[in-house]
Formats: structure tokens, C-alpha cells, sequence
């Protein structure tokens, strides 16, 4: 039943981030389209904190919910991006490749372990140990 509110508010245009956040941690296979076509959207400089932004890092956390490894690619494009201005924000994206698993996603969250961002270096880290 909460699907479909959801659904509702997503094609309403209501508080879409809220419908996008509920859909990535409780996703339908359906929804893996949408969450790859979020990804897919071109980046807008002037909004990257705001919630098209936030609708990427859940479209990733979807898709890695949905075990959809054809995704890695371009997860670790959107992870790129934001890693221009700070490797810091980047950690949902790393959740997403460390939920993926494979040696791609591997291979990028180890490119992190010498961030200066203590956090971050952490986390990579700790994604690491449980591999």
C-alpha cells in the first residue's frame, strides 16, 4: 500500500526525494529503469546538493538493492562527479558499490583509502574488511 502512495506522490511531482528514498530501500524491480535514467541525467552544477542530486545517490542505493551489477558503471561515474569537490561526497555511492560487490567496485572503493578525508578513508576501509 505505501508503494503506491509513493507511486502517487512520484507522479505528482510531491516531495519527490521522499518518494525516491522510499523507493530505494524498498525497490520493485520495475523501478530499476527510473533509477538508471536518474543516473543518466546530465549533471546540474548549479544544483548538485539539491534534491535531483539527492535522487541520484538513492536511484544508487536502489539499484544495489536490487542487486543490479550492471549498474557499477555508472554508479562509479556518478561517484566521479561528485568527487571533483571532495571525495567526502561520495560515500553513498561507495555504499551502493559496496552492497554490488565484483572487482570494479572493489577497485574504486580502494582508490579511496588514501583520502584526506579521515571519514571517507574509513569507510572505504571498512567496506574493504567486509568484503
Amino acid at each position: 500500500k505505501l508503494h503506491a502512495i509513493y507511486e502517487h506522490m512520484y507522479a505528482k511531482n510531491i516531495m519527490i526525494w521522499h518518494a525516491f528514498e522510499y523507493f530505494s530501500t524498498f525497490p520493485k524491480p520495475a523501478y530499476a529503469a527510473m533509477f538508471k535514467q536518474m543516473l543518466s541525467k546530465p549533471f546540474d552544477e548549479k544544483k548538485i546538493f539539491e534534491a535531483p542530486s539527492v535522487n541520484r545517490t538513492g536511484a544508487a542505493l536502489g539499484l544495489a538493492n536490487l542487486h543490479d551489477t550492471s549498474s557499477v558503471d555508472l554508479i562509479i561515474t556518478n561517484s566521479e562527479h561528485l568527487r571533483k569537490s571532495s571525495d567526502a561526497n561520495c560515500t553513498e555511492y561507495l555504499e551502493a558499490l559496496g552492497m554490488l560487490k565484483g572487482e570494479k567496485a572493489r577497485a574504486y572503493i580502494s582508490s579511496f583509502i588514501n583520502s584526506k578525508h579521515a571519514e571517507t578513508r574509513n569507510y572505504a576501509t571498512a567496506l574493504l574488511k567486509n568484503w
